[in-house]
């Protein structure tokens, strides 16, 4: 019974160490999309090896739906990006388009 509470006790420990250690933004408005849009897709094409230089966007929402769409520029060009997510969303649950029209 012992090592069972011990166990537990352990278990509580990690769990709250990992919530502290990652805060997941919640998205209320449109704007609050933007910033993690374009970081999203700057990362999106770092990832392919494609660097990133100017981001141009707007937001707005339509019915629940939190909308950024945009482009980011490239060495190659203009790059679309379109973002989205429900009103009061996790990260998580955040989509971002990058290249998709």
């Amino acid at each position: 019974m012992k090592k069972l509470i011990i166990t537990a006790a352990v278990l509580c420990a990690a769990q709250g160490a990992l919530a502290q250690g990652h805060h997941e933004m919640v998205f209320s408005e449109a704007s609050e999309l933007m910033p993690w849009c374009q970081k999203e897709a700057s990362g999106q094409l770092g990832s392919k090896g494609v660097a990133t230089h100017g981001w141009s966007a707007r937001h707005y929402s339509k019915d629940n739906l939190l909308i950024v769409e945009g482009q980011i520029r490239t060495d190659k060009g203009d790059v679309p990006v379109t973002c989205r997510v429900a009103r009061g969303g996790k990260e998580r649950y955040a989509v971002a388009e990058v290249g998709k029209k």
